[in-house]
């Protein structure tokens, strides 16, 4: 009797991509533009276009920071199912040199652009609401699964072509209930939550700092300013729950017209005291008045329209920003030469 065959196709391979651009990079090494080749099984789609993240190994071996952010995204990434409001993992790679991470593509910039450098759109409070329902469906599935983002900021916000928001950038994320000492000071200044401030505490992580930066980011979505959290004194964030009614976290500009649905859930996102903040247990975001009108079946659907369709121009056909690794660097993963008239040279810098 002859065996069942497996239908699906094998796993994907480094020598079943090849690399056409770079689209950004750091202190962690870069990210890159890959297509798949492969177009041996039925299942296969040749042409299909990801994001890799790749990764020096040396940077790991001589920088533990690195290492310990390389390893909470791969460890928090892996295990998660496949969500619409998460920029899902696809597959992990490594050769002699680097790590890879293959990852969704989202290439239509970030929520960061979208307040900032969109001039002609307006984030009013019905857009606002969009895009923090997007952020919110992002957030009660990841604490759903027991895991906190800790880094929780627009650039860390992908905005797709339909519209709609991702969350990305898993490095400084933690387990809920993982000590708060342990995790002392991970994410950005600016959005961190006032608890977050300080060492020395035993007390477990919770949702609430995930919140706080959501609060910051629907504040700054509709000013276009931070959030100034950086005048709660030290000593204060030590006894927050004592002195957390004595300190209002932010100010509305000067002229400002703001709805008291949307000056109340700011204010309770921003609220000092993380055991009272709007998100925590039995303080669902969901039903705020500011969100009475959403849908929330519908919004974790997709099938509302999103207020701006972004236009995104091809990837691949794009004059290249930034330069392409050279095939040394990776040496597992082949480097495609652009046409001349789109290869980085320096001629336009940016």
């Amino acid at each position: 009797m002859k065996a069942p065959s497996d239908p699906r196709p094998p796993a994907l391979t480094l020598r079943d991509i090849e690399c056409l651009k770079t689209l950004g990079g750091g202190s962690f090494g870069r990210v890159l533009l890959v297509r798949t080749k492969r177009n041996e099984h039925k299942l296969d789609k040749p042409h299909t276009l990801f994001a890799l993240k790749a990764v020096p190994k040396r940077m790991l071996r001589s920088c533990i920071n690195h290492f310990e952010e390389t390893q909470r995204e791969l460890s928090k990434l892996a295990d998660l199912p496949w969500n619409p409001f998460i920029c899902n993992i696809i597959q992990t790679f490594h050769d002699r040199i680097n790590i890879y991470m293959m990852l969704e593509l989202i290439p239509c910039g970030t929520l960061y652009s979208l307040i900032y450098k969109e001039g002609h759109l307006e984030l009013n409070a019905s857009r606002a609401s969009f895009y923090f329902s997007n952020i919110a469906c992002g957030l009660k599935f990841l604490h759903g699964q027991g895991i906190l983002h800790c880094d929780m900021k627009p650039a860390n916000i992908l905005l797709g072509e339909d519209g709609y928001l991702c969350l990305t950038d898993f490095g400084s994320s933690a387990w809920d209930k993982d000590s708060a000492g342990d995790a002392f000071d991970l994410g950005t200044t600016a959005y961190q939550p006032p608890e977050s401030r300080f060492s020395g505490t035993d007390n477990p992580m919770s949702p609430a700092i995930d919140w706080w930066a959501a609060g910051c980011i629907l504040y700054e979505m509709t000013t276009r300013r931070l959030v100034r959290s950086d005048h709660v004194p030290h000593h204060i964030c030590a006894e927050i729950g004592r002195f957390s009614s004595l300190f209002q976290i932010c100010s509305w500009p000067p002229g400002f017209r703001v709805g008291k649905h949307l000056k109340s859930i700011v204010a309770d996102l921003l609220e000092i005291n993380p055991k009272e903040r709007l998100g925590t247990d039995g303080k669902p975001v969901f039903e705020h008045p500011w969100l009475q009108n959403v849908n929330w079946m519908k919004m974790e659907r997709k099938q509302y329209l999103a207020p701006y369709l972004p236009n995104c121009p091809s990837s691949t056909d794009a004059w290249h920003s930034q330069s392409l690794p050279n095939q040394r660097e990776v040496p597992g993963l082949k480097v495609v030469e652009p046409a001349l008239h789109l290869a980085h040279d320096n001629r336009f810098p940016l």
